[in-house]
């Protein structure tokens, strides 16, 4: 609970800075704009630790978890932005973010049982499975070609 608790307090003020610093001033440089995907990472990964360490859901677990959806819609919505990116390793990741976001829908699911749960879990997953498979590629051809040699 104490390591929880740090978490959760130092995420508030480094969530602030991170969007005055997206808001107020120059866009990222194009080969780290796939790092935005971390924003979802904090409240999904806080949302399994909550019910690790309460074993249920209640409504902050409903809080955590419905702003890590709002996060991942957010991202979502710039999907223009990211399908023009030429690729680079930081492709990466979008896989840590968007694997802690289905593992929270997955105990979401688990614990409510409710549809839209199971729908979200399932598209997100295969979502997942599909970049995996895409970025794989895409790293491999460019070792290949040394790029990143």
């Amino acid at each position: 609970m104490v390591l929880f608790s740090i978490g959760i307090a130092f995420y508030l003020p480094f969530l602030t800075m991170l969007l005055y610093r997206i808001i107020f001033h120059n866009n990222l440089p194009e080969k780290l704009m796939p790092t935005l995907f971390i924003l979802i990472a904090p409240p999904s990964v806080g949302l399994i630790a909550y019910f690790k360490l309460t074993e249920g859901i209640d409504n902050f677990a409903r809080i955590l978890y419905y702003f890590a959806l709002f996060t991942l819609l957010l991202v979502f919505s710039q999907y223009k932005m990211f399908t023009k990116i030429k690729f680079y390793l930081s492709w990466w990741a979008y896989i840590f973010p968007l694997s802690a976001f289905s593992v929270a829908t997955f105990v979401m699911l688990n614990n409510t049982k409710l549809i839209f749960f199971k729908t979200l879990f399932t598209a997100i997953f295969l979502l997942i499975i599909l970049l995996v498979v895409i970025i794989s590629y895409k790293t491999i051809y460019a070792i290949s070609k040394s790029k990143y040699v």
